[in-house]
């Protein structure tokens, strides 16, 4: 109390923290002048890792004191019962928690366990209400896969990041999610492919997949197809405008040749013939040109495109072992 007055101070903040088997234990106590007493008290664990999460949480807590808003409380169940709980993707417990605290607002829960689908809940807590969360995921279902590297067997197969083994290989792989798949062999070849397992567990599927040699990277080969594609459609204009001029000179000539009624010099005739002589090989020189100009629109493309992963369908295995 007199700390506060002589600072001229309404409230005044202390709290402790120590070591509690390898987490921090942090208690808070807010001092009100006009109350002469301690109008908040809290105390929270938290390990480093989760030590942003913790500082939001506290500041969030005090916020709400501060404004006279009361916190609310969240209350979870989630089953199977090692169940692994995030809220907003900070660590809450297992399975079923107990009532906790948190700041009025929208909180993000997370559910995730072994075998089975996760699933993520989006809830706004109200002041001095208690909101019950209950959860019960469903387990997953998987389908098989069969992976083969033609020509190649006994190559490295990866799922992601994480090496699975060689083909040809058989992977029991979740229903409806996306997978990535790349194949390589001692000797530099790779492959790689993105498919999205069956909708059904009970139909098995097979990738084929043709490893080769994959294009350099060091020889920037993607930035000098697109500077000469560049190249080649500044030139298609340059070309085209050049050819519209030549036409148009040769037609105002060949008019004034044809209203002449006769009446013309030789040299005229002779300029005539070398404007039209000009316009057909400038007509042919914008053929040629644009020609060129396709071919190297379609290079760069293919060159772009050549290294990226395609998304692939399987190749159904019918029941009597045959594939399509």
């Amino acid at each position: 109390y007199r700390f506060c007055q002589g600072q001229r101070a309404d409230a005044f903040l202390s709290g402790s923290i120590r070591e509690y088997h390898d987490r921090y234990y942090v208690t808070l106590r807010l001092y009100a002048l006009y109350t002469r007493s301690y109008i908040y008290e809290d105390a929270i664990i938290f390990s480093a890792d989760d030590l942003a999460g913790a500082v939001d949480e506290i500041a969030g807590r005090l916020i709400a004191v501060l404004a006279g808003t009361r916190p609310a409380a969240v209350a979870i169940h989630a089953d199977p019962p090692e169940t692994l709980v995030l809220i907003n993707q900070n660590f809450a417990g297992r399975g079923e928690m107990e009532t906790r605290e948190y700041p009025p607002g929208k909180i993000i829960t997370t559910f995730s366990a072994p075998d089975y689908e996760g699933e993520t809940v989006e809830t706004e807590l109200e002041p001095g209400v208690l909101t019950q969360i209950s959860v019960n995921l469903r387990p997953a279902e998987y389908s098989e896969v069969n992976i083969a590297a033609l020509g190649y067997d006994g190559a490295n197969v990866y799922q992601g990041s994480l090496f699975v083994g060689k083909a040809p290989l058989t992977l029991r792989l979740p229903l409806n999610q996306l997978e990535y798949i790349n194949a390589e062999t001692n000797t530099g070849e790779a492959a790689k492919i993105v498919f999205e397992t069956s909708a059904s567990a009970a139909v098995p599927y097979t990738f084929s997949m043709k490893p080769k040699i994959p294009p350099s990277s060091g020889q920037h080969r993607v930035n000098n197809a697109r500077r000469w594609h560049y190249w080649a459609w500044g030139s298609t204009w340059i070309t085209g405008i050049a050819t519209w001029l030549a036409f148009g000179m040769f037609n105002s000539s060949n008019d004034a040749l044809n209203g002449s009624r006769g009446v013309y010099t030789e040299k005229f005739v002779e300029e005539n013939m070398l404007m039209n002589r000009i316009s057909i090989g400038a007509m042919i020189t914008l053929g040629v040109v644009v020609g060129y100009d396709i071919f190297q629109m379609v290079r760069y493309i293919y060159i772009a495109t050549e290294d990226t992963t395609p998304t692939v369908k399987p190749d159904r295995t019918r029941s009597s072992g045959r594939e399509k």
